[in-house]
């Protein structure tokens, strides 16, 4: 107590200090004021009153009295650590930090001081320095608990994991009990990628503090990582229950909801982040995109411009859009929005990729080109990433160099590419080595152009150079004109011709079509077969399956209906195949290897398109300028392969 504080200063605090252990706040500050009217520098008054204002929560007449005493006290440590302490919950740490600082300065010594100075350096930013100020607060309080919880925070945020797990486990050795130092545990282990004990200490955490909302939301955020999205779920609704102006937790809910194909539940989440920010120009985004899914492409449309209009720069709304677009077949907006999307974020590897897709199918193949190259980055590419300690090829003269090429994506787009390995083989100097999947090894060892054929997986051979087969198109700025479309660029040798003639001609009629139907994705590329009985119907045409795989089966459906020859179970590979073919006339299918295929062995090949046909084939041709023996048949509307199997069916009868 101050020497020079008055008697009746002190009997006023004194009574002040009885009123407010009695419960009667109200009265106990009317003693703190005349106590300060009798001696305004009476610092304990000070800070008593200030402290009873705030818990009645009078914070603005608390900050007076305390800018008061700092008039008259500037540099007293205590007034400015409970002036920083209020200033710190009204504005944040930065305008509080000067003012732990100053404290700081004239009170070195005080642990509590340092403390909050130390933690508002850590939640400003100033890590390197906080982490210091820790560092010398535990050599005098080396059982702080809060210190050690801080420290391991600030460790967690730089990753340092190890050194995190060291001071969570002090921290716990001190209060066991602390669902604060659990939650953080739970975080560093599901960083460690210990999924198990991650999980252990989140349901820890709960089991303290069962109305603490963060905890179920990094539980359901391990769920969720780990694939269970129906457990992320129901955490994420425990996470909205407990705290519903969460925006996060609702967007995560409504995020998997819309993973799951729940589209109406989504959209009525999404509602709900509405509710809490009314300019949530993600809500609006998820919404659209909900509606896209559903088909309802108008009401899309307008969630995704209301975002937009909100956040101008939402390049992932100008990129749902582009979908929408694209959906309804309006190809300029689409490229316009994918356009938008890239301009914002040139990173947007999906954007790029989707521009590409669009370029391509409107002949646009220097740009296309360009484009398709950012597929590369995309996360579903992540199974095709080749890391060689070659370069790759760049259009280097290849003259005394070995050069691998290696397929990705589909057999289709590795038939339909593998062309470029005689262009890449310029003289008899170049060798051109090819990786690819098994299906297409003995295929591909007939390949103009191609030395080698390795099978992915197996060790391969020296070489300086590599390229990907679907990048080369890229190298060779191929467009429309100089497409090399010389064909057959694929030969069958001929013992294994004349193997499956053999097997074949005991069905062998005038003319012998081959057919497939079915692909593996998208669904609506596939035709169902019965759609195609009334080709079976014309008489004087032998038809022989091309179809492998499960929908062999539709077969056994038309089973003493019409004379299908199906000996697709006897096919190892696409050299089987391609040897059925060159026995052939004609062959039809969808879109899909065969296509490619037939067309690579320069066979009459019709192609039957669904309305939204891959860019490969263009926009209103009937022929392709990558296999000239090709006729393309296309659907006039969404879905209809009557009426294109009804034109089929006429030209076929043509031939009969």
């Amino acid at each position: 107590m101050q020497n020079n504080v008055t008697n009746h200063a002190y009997e006023f605090f004194i009574k002040a200090g009885e009123k407010y252990k009695q419960g009667l706040l109200r009265e106990s500050i009317k003693y703190y004021k005349r106590a300060l009217a009798a001696y305004p520098l009476f610092v304990e008054a000070i800070l008593d009153l200030s402290a009873t204002l705030i818990e009645l929560g009078e914070t603005n007449e608390a900050l007076h009295y305390l800018e008061n005493a700092l008039v008259l006290i500037p540099n007293h440590p205590e007034i400015l650590n409970n002036y920083a302490n209020i200033i710190y919950t009204v504005d944040g740490p930065k305008s509080a930090l000067p003012f732990y600082e100053k404290a700081l300065i004239n009170k070195p010594d005080s642990l509590e001081i340092k403390k909050n100075f130390t933690l508002c350096l850590q939640l400003t930013g100033e890590i390197q320095k906080a982490r210091q100020l820790y560092e010398e607060i535990l050599q005098d309080d080396p059982y702080n608990h809060q210190i050690l919880f801080n420290l391991s925070q600030i460790f967690y945020s730089a990753k340092q994991f190890d050194r995190t797990l060291e001071f969570l486990n002090r921290a716990l050795k001190i209060n066991p009990k602390d669902p604060e130092s659990l939650n953080l545990l739970g975080l560093t282990f599901e960083a460690l990628q210990n999924s198990k004990t991650a999980e252990g200490c989140f349901k820890r955490a709960i089991q303290l503090d069962k109305n603490n909302y963060r905890y179920y939301f990094n539980l359901a955020n391990l769920h969720s990582r780990n694939g269970d999205t129906q457990k992320a779920i129901e955490l994420y609704q425990k996470v909205v229950s407990l705290k519903p102006d969460f925006k996060d937790g609702w967007i995560q809910l409504g995020n998997h909801l819309k993973s799951n194909k729940r589209y109406e539940e989504a959209i009525s989440v999404f509602n709900n982040v509405l509710k809490v920010d009314a300019n949530s120009s993600d809500a609006y985004n998820n919404i659209g995109n909900c509606y896209k899914e559903m088909g309802q492409f108008e009401l899309s449309l307008q969630y995704l411009k209301k975002a937009i209009s909100i956040k101008p720069d939402h390049f992932g709304a100008y990129f749902n859009m582009g979908l929408v677009y694209k959906e309804i077949f309006d190809f300029k907006s689409a490229i316009h929005c994918y356009q938008k999307a890239i301009e914002i974020n040139n990173n947007y590897a999906e954007a790029h990729w989707n521009l590409a897709l669009l370029l391509l199918l409107h002949g646009d193949f220097t740009k296309g080109w360009e484009h398709y190259e950012w597929r590369k980055k995309l996360t579903v590419y992540e199974p095709y990433k080749r890391d060689f300690t070659k370069p790759e090829w760049q259009g280097e003269d290849l003259t005394n160099k070995v050069i691998l090429i290696y397929d990705e994506q589909g057999f289709g787009d590795a038939i339909q590419f593998i062309r470029y390995a005689k262009m890449l083989k310029k003289n008899k100097y170049v060798k051109v080595i090819t990786e690819c999947l098994s299906p297409l090894n003995r295929l591909f060892k007939g390949v103009d152009g191609v030395d080698e054929v390795i099978t992915r997986g197996y060790p391969l051979p020296p070489f300086e150079y590599h390229c990907s087969i679907l990048t080369l198109p890229f190298k060779f700025k191929t467009v429309i004109e100089n497409i090399p479309h010389e064909t057959p660029y694929i030969s069958v040798q001929e013992d294994l011709i004349k193997k499956w003639q053999s097997l074949m001609q005991p069905y062998i009629v005038k003319k012998n079509i081959g057919f497939a139907w079915s692909g593996i994705n998208p669904i609506h590329k596939s035709c169902p077969l019965e759609k195609l009985t009334p080709l079976f119907e014309i008489k004087g045409l032998g038809y022989f399956s091309l179809q492998k795989g499960p929908a062999q089966e539709e077969l056994k459906e038309l089973q003493g209906r019409y004379n299908i020859v199906d000996l697709m179970n006897d096919v190892t590979d696409f050299a089987d195949t391609s040897a059925i073919m060159m026995n052939l006339d004609l062959i039809i299918t969808i879109d899909t290897s065969i296509a490619h295929l037939a067309g690579a062995l320069n066979k009459p090949v019709w192609v039957l398109l669904h309305y939204d046909g891959d860019w490969r084939w263009l926009l209103d041709r009937n022929d392709s300028p990558w296999y000239p023996t090709m006729r393309l048949f296309r659907q006039t509307s969404i879905g209809d392969w009557d009426e294109l199997v009804r034109g089929v069916k006429k030209e076929l009868l043509l031939l009969s």
